[in-house]
């Protein structure tokens, strides 16, 4: 059983450094979701047998949707990763309490 907590100790140490390290940049999140709006508006139109690039305003609109919506995401990943982060550091110190409870009934 204590060879298992350690593990479970382990992971939630070598998560809490990965996940600050595997955090999206910004920019390429905001500009990948704005191509995916403007891929999406070209592919609307090409279904509708319309001019893919008739109406560049459109293109323009949802491609600043999109953007909007990536930046949002962006923000939304970065205040959940501290958020976890704050929970597994709360989880190891509960652990670590419990251990100690537990070495001091078992002696």
């Amino acid at each position: 059983m204590i060879h298992f907590e350690a593990s479970i100790d382990d992971e939630l140490d070598n998560n809490n450094t990965s996940t600050s390290n595997t955090t999206m940049a910004e920019v390429p999140t905001v500009l990948g979701f704005a191509a995916f709006g403007f891929a999406a508006r070209c592919f609307q139109l090409g279904i509708q047998k319309r001019p893919i690039f008739a109406g560049p305003q459109a293109h323009v609109a949802i491609s600043t949707i999109f953007g909007g919506l990536g930046y949002y995401v962006y923000h939304l990943e970065q205040r959940q990763n501290v958020l976890l982060a704050e929970k597994k550091k709360e989880l190891k110190e509960k652990r670590e309490r419990e251990s100690a409870t537990h070495a001091a009934a078992a002696a």
